[in-house]
């Protein structure tokens, strides 16, 4: 699944797209998955065929700026890690044990 989101600077918003790409025998386009409702829940999800020579549907989601925050702050509790999550975490790490190394060479105590 792809998710893009992009920004609008008129509205103040931002539009969210989830789709996946897909390849049909005589054309080429995306799956476009888009939330039409909750139950118990859970998102209730219609998928589209687009073709890329056509204009993009609307959105998955229209949010603002505080909603887009709130999303990512309900996904970081779920425990969602990001790709620069991981890549902060190793740098916290080695600048650890650098300082760790220089306390050492230093004869400082922790």
């Amino acid at each position: 699944m792809v998710v893009e989101i992009i920004h609008k600077p008129a509205s103040m918003g931002y539009d969210v797209y989830f789709y996946e790409k897909a390849i049909r025998e005589t054309s080429r386009g995306a799956y476009v998955n888009k939330p039409i409702a909750i139950e118990d829940g859970r998102i209730i999800w219609s998928r589209v065929f687009v073709d890329e020579m056509i204009a993009f549907p609307t959105p998955s989601w229209e949010l603002n700026e505080f909603d887009l925050k709130d999303l990512a702050e309900a996904l970081d509790k779920l425990g969602v890690k990001t790709d620069n999550d991981s890549k902060l975490q190793g740098k916290i790490e080695a600048m650890t044990e650098h300082l760790q190394d220089l306390r050492k060479l230093l004869k400082l105590r922790y």
